[in-house]
């Protein structure tokens, strides 16, 4: 928040002069604009917005293995970073990171600066009012003390108007300014504006702000004043300004004092004063808009080049499916979805998942399932600031085409309809579409020995044929072990009309899993019974979590 309203001083500072040139009773607008950013903890995402000071400090930079700032611009970027990620990078010895020292004691230097500030505010106010408990009411709310030697407002619930009892000429005048400090709401904004300046101390922007805030309200308060004086008045106005001012200031932060600031400025303002242009006066407001626009608003957080395509949660958080490119230090990753610019792009992550805990051990082509907030580092390569989940997805959650290893046995051909009564995907018979193969799923020793008895009144499963092997040949070595971490699937084929080869061309990993069958590009077959085969996939219990169908396609 301070550093993004430290981008809006800045483009108000811009916009100043142009608007001491029109009505300067709208200077104090200018200021609000920083103290919004200050106070509101929530901001409008846009795509046009120009403040580039959103995330300058990473939420996971304490606990990020390389720790990087985001300034908003990469040249400034590429010169800082290189220097923090060396100073305070972890060491994997050590019980805490270097970050997670300093920051506690930053914590506790801001608490303190802070609490002088509110302190030397309160001291002063304490003290002024002390001062005014012998003021004598002169008439509504406008009284009179032999105490100070300046005229201001004080109080904020029931402002009052104090004037020094030795004040002698231009005493209508300024009450009229002091009036009209009260009625433009100055003494309820200038403590905000000074609450504002203690909790951010440390900002010397906000020091800026501050000081020419209190400068611009009292230009505003004069420039109203004038603008219904005619020259004489005015010329009896600076006179009371003058006359007015003091050798010291005063010391507390809060009133609003009629000559405290910047007086021989304001004369020859008051002096010089001509109607502002309504034309400038139209333009400045016309820019005031869009500096409220382009840096009170935000860019939506994410990645500079979107990584949506896996979706969102339900509470608003992005999730991408990637595969693992190299697991030594940090995890560099490359995304199989999204719209990235070129194949050689990649994400480096932070291994530190959001419970403090570690990601599990993680090979090179893992495909793994990454949460995040969608916010990314303006940097090369893009670094995602904070996953929440790194784990390995499951073939359900990518949905997505994969190359299968598979084997296949001789099993003779037949055209019984037991064949498709006996298969997972029956439901799948008879389809108006055709193309279904019949699929049996596998899970254990006992459904093995049952769909070797149950298929072998069909299919013969102990011979081989021509250069296949047998059914029971290829899963002889499948024990209670192999069907632990294993499923076995398989799918028969035969010719219908010209005898010819098959193979498996893919799999689409989904809710149902489909496995695509076409013909192959071999010989021709011998015949129709050398062209039953039963082919045999081995697939990872893993793998095959959130599947509840299967089915396979002819092409």
């Amino acid at each position: 928040m301070s550093v993004a309203a430290g981008w809006t001083v800045i483009a108000v500072l811009i916009l100043r002069p142009l608007f001491l040139r029109a009505r300067k009773q709208f200077l104090p607008i200018l200021w609000a604009l920083p103290a919004l950013r200050l106070l509101l903890p929530f901001s409008i995402t846009t795509e046009i917005s120009l403040n580039p000071g959103i995330n300058t400090l990473p939420e996971g930079i304490l606990l990020s293995p390389v720790p990087q700032i985001n300034t908003g611009f990469a040249a400034l970027n590429e010169a800082v970073n290189p220097v923090i990620s060396t100073s305070l990078a972890p060491n994997p010895g050590d019980s805490a990171n270097p970050l997670q020292i300093i920051t506690p004691i930053l914590a506790c230097l801001w608490i303190a600066g802070a609490a002088v500030m509110i302190i030397y505010g309160a001291a002063s106010c304490i003290s002024l009012w002390r001062k005014l408990r012998e003021a004598v009411r002169l008439e509504d709310n406008i009284y009179v003390c032999d105490r100070i030697s300046a005229p201001f407002v004080f109080g904020f619930f029931k402002p009052r108007v104090y004037l020094p009892t030795q004040l002698e000429k231009g005493a209508e005048y300024v009450i009229l300014h002091e009036k009209t400090h009260i009625k433009r709401l100055d003494h309820i904004f200038k403590p905000i504006a000074y609450l504002l300046l203690c909790v951010y101390w440390f900002n010397p922007l906000v020091w800026v702000a501050f000081y020419l805030y209190s400068r611009d309200t009292e230009l505003a308060c004069d420039d109203a004043v004038i603008s219904t004086l005619d020259a004489d008045g005015r010329k009896s106005y600076g006179r009371a300004l003058v006359d007015c001012s003091t050798k010291t200031r005063l010391r507390p932060v809060c009133p609003l004092a009629f000559g405290e600031t910047d007086v021989e400025n304001r004369v020859k303002k008051v002096l010089k004063y001509k109607k502002p242009s309504i034309i400038i006066t139209c333009i400045a407001l016309v820019l005031l808009l869009l500096v409220g626009v382009y840096f009170l608003t935000d860019k939506p957080a994410g990645a500079p080049r979107e990584i949506e395509a896996g979706g969102k949660l339900e509470g608003g958080g992005r999730y991408f499916y990637a595969t693992v490119q190299s697991t030594v230090g940090r995890l560099e990753i490359i995304p199989f979805e999204g719209t990235w610019e070129a194949n050689y792009d990649f994400i480096v992550l932070d291994r530190t998942l959001e419970n403090g805990t570690s990601a599990p051990d993680l090979e090179r082509g893992d495909h793994i399932y990454v949460e995040y907030d969608g916010r990314i580092a303006e940097s090369y390569p893009p670094q995602i600031i904070r996953p929440f989940t790194i784990r390995k997805v499951t073939g359900a959650e990518i949905n997505r085409r994969v190359d299968v290893n598979y084997t296949v046995v001789w099993a003779s051909y037949s055209n019984s309809d037991e064949i498709y009564e006996y298969a997972d995907n029956k439901s799948s018979f008879p389809s108006p579409e055709g193309g279904h193969l019949p699929v049996y799923v596998i899970e254990s020793t006992e459904e093995l020995a049952g769909f070797k008895e149950k298929l072998g009144e069909h299919l013969d499963l102990d011979s081989g044929y021509s250069g296949f092997s047998s059914f029971d040949g290829a899963v002889a070595q499948k024990d209670k072990a192999f069907f632990k971490d294993y499923v076995l699937i398989c799918i028969y084929v035969c010719s219908t009309e010209e005898p010819c080869w098959y193979n498996i061309s893919s799999m689409n990993f989904g809710e149902t899993l489909t496995i695509n069958v076409s013909r192959a590009d071999y010989p021709p077959a011998e015949s129709k019974q050398q062209a039953g085969q039963m082919m045999i996939i081995t697939v990872d219990r893993e793998s095959l979590e959130g599947v509840t169908k299967y089915d396979a396609l002819m092409h």
